[in-house]
């Protein structure tokens, strides 16, 4: 097995709706998916607390498969299970994406 194989079957793993992740409603664009995903709610207070200057970094951070998050963009409006968001930062690495979500205060 190579290695970009076994990073494959890893993010299977992680993803895997049996093992860790839950399926979540994602919006974008008018498009309505559902994908399965991880919450992070330890992350998304250490990313606020380590920001510069205190500032306020996000309200949702989670992790999901590059390829299911086709067309979200840094700064882009989206809905998460009904909730309007806003992207606040997008990091991809070898499939993953973890995003953080800011709150839409006016429903956007």
């Amino acid at each position: 097995m190579t290695l970009r194989e076994q990073l494959g079957a890893d993010l299977n793993l992680f993803l895997d709706l049996d093992e860790m992740a839950e399926t979540h409603t994602l919006t974008i664009g008018g498009e309505m998916r559902e994908i399965p995903a991880i919450i992070d709610g330890n992350a998304g207070q250490r990313n606020s607390l380590k920001a510069p200057g205190g500032v306020y970094d996000g309200d949702l951070l989670f992790y999901a498969r590059t390829a299911d998050l086709n067309g979200m963009a840094r700064n882009g409006l989206i809905q998460w299970d009904d909730i309007p968001y806003r992207v606040a930062a997008m990091v991809e690495e070898n499939g993953m994406s973890q995003v953080t979500l800011v709150a839409g205060m006016d429903g956007f």
